[in-house]
C-alpha cells in the first residue's frame, strides 16, 4: 500500500504525463502546501519507495523516469476511468448490450481523480463479470 507522500507523488506525476515534474514542484506538491519543510533526502527516498511498489527500475524504467538535475517523469501511458468506460460503453453498444454497461456506470461510484495506467505484466485478480473489461492496466484510484 502507498503512502501519502508516495500517492500524492503519483497523482501529480499522473496528472501530466510524460512531462518532467521539477523536484521543486513535487516538494510543493507533497510537502510545502502541506506545511512541512523536508529536505531532499525525503523526495529520493519517496520516489524510491514508489518504484518499490510499482516493480520499477532505475536502470530501464517503465512507470518513473529520472531527468538528471530536472525532476521526475511518469513513462506510461495514462487515461482516465471515464474515457475507458466511455470506450467501453460505445464498444458494448456495438455488439447490441448497451444496458449492463450503463448500468454500470450509473451505478459505480468512481473519483473523479482516478487513472489507469498499462503495466507490462497482469496482476492476479479476480474479474468482475459486469465491470468493463480494463485489461492488463494498474489501476490507481486517488482519493482527494
Amino acid at each position: 500500500r502507498l503512502g501519502s507522500n508516495e500517492s500524492r507523488i503519483l497523482w501529480l506525476l499522473a496528472q501530466r504525463p510524460n512531462e518532467v515534474i521539477s523536484r521543486n514542484d513535487l516538494h510543493d506538491f507533497v510537502w510545502r502546501e502541506q506545511g512541512f519543510e523536508v529536505d531532499d533526502s525525503s523526495l529520493t527516498q519517496a520516489i524510491s519507495t514508489l518504484r518499490k511498489m510499482l516493480k520499477d527500475s532505475t536502470k530501464s524504467p517503465q512507470y518513473v523516469k529520472t531527468v538528471p538535475k530536472r525532476g521526475y517523469q511518469l513513462i506510461a501511458r495514462v487515461e482516465t476511468v471515464e474515457e475507458e468506460m466511455a470506450r467501453e460503453s460505445e464498444a458494448a453498444h456495438d455488439i447490441s448490450q448497451p444496458e449492463s454497461v450503463n448500468e454500470y456506470a450509473e451505478s459505480s461510484s468512481v473519483p473523479s481523480s482516478a487513472t489507469v495506467v498499462n503495466t507490462p505484466q497482469p496482476a492476479n485478480v479476480v474479474a468482475n463479470k459486469s465491470a468493463p473489461n480494463l485489461g492488463n492496466r494498474l489501476l490507481i484510484l486517488i482519493a482527494v
